[in-house]
């Protein structure tokens, strides 16, 4: 059987939708959406530690407040290239969002790695160097716990980025959340203009 991770990371992100994933704890997810980066780029910044690694091991970068899950692969014949696991299936419920995704799968270190091992059942299993701390969020895809008095970025900032916010709301936000809910959640996920624009941009 040939390797899913032979193939190149423009083929690899579609391959991967639809595919079950073990994790360490026995718990089964299914991978939904996925986002391919080039070798080029991630010559700079929190992704760079992936252009030493093998196809199919898992790298954890830290982005502001979220974890990002990204799982190495070639670009052109050389390793280098990455896919975001940005939405899951568990337990009947779509997680979408990279951050909401590490939430539910435990990844909670900066730099943690590990691989993606191939099953006879055409399945996937994750295997990690460290211990996974799972976390649930609620059917909106919020965290289940959040800060009281959590800090909010002004509804003035929100509005020069509107049309970039109501994008990201059709490609992410749940079926049973509003468009005024996932604002809120914005804001107080991104507290300042440069961590919002860096969110955008990701």
């Amino acid at each position: 059987m040939t390797s899913i991770f032979t193939q190149d990371v423009q083929e690899l992100v579609t391959t991967l939708r639809g595919l079950t994933l073990s994790l360490p704890d026995g718990r089964m997810v299914t991978i939904t959406q996925t986002v391919p980066y080039r070798r080029s780029d991630n010559d700079t910044g929190i992704y760079k530690p992936v252009l030493e690694m093998r196809p199919g091991e898992v790298y954890v970068a830290r982005s502001r407040n979220s974890f990002l899950f990204l799982v190495v692969a070639l670009d052109q014949g050389v390793s280098g290239g990455c896919v975001l696991i940005k939405g899951i299936k568990f337990d009947d419920q779509e997680i979408r969002g990279a951050g909401r995704v590490s939430t539910v799968l435990g990844f909670d270190e900066h730099g943690l790695t590990g691989r993606i091992k191939e099953t006879d059942s055409s399945g996937l299993e994750l295997q990690v160097d460290g211990i996974l701390s799972p976390g649930t969020v609620a059917s909106s895809g919020m965290p289940a716990e959040k800060p009281a008095a959590a800090e909010q970025l002004p509804s003035s900032v929100l509005q020069q980025y509107l049309g970039q916010i109501t994008t990201r709301f059709t490609e992410e936000a749940t079926p049973d959340e509003s468009f005024d809910n996932y604002l809120s959640r914005i804001a107080t996920d991104h507290p300042t203009e440069a961590e919002l624009r860096a969110w955008l941009d990701s």
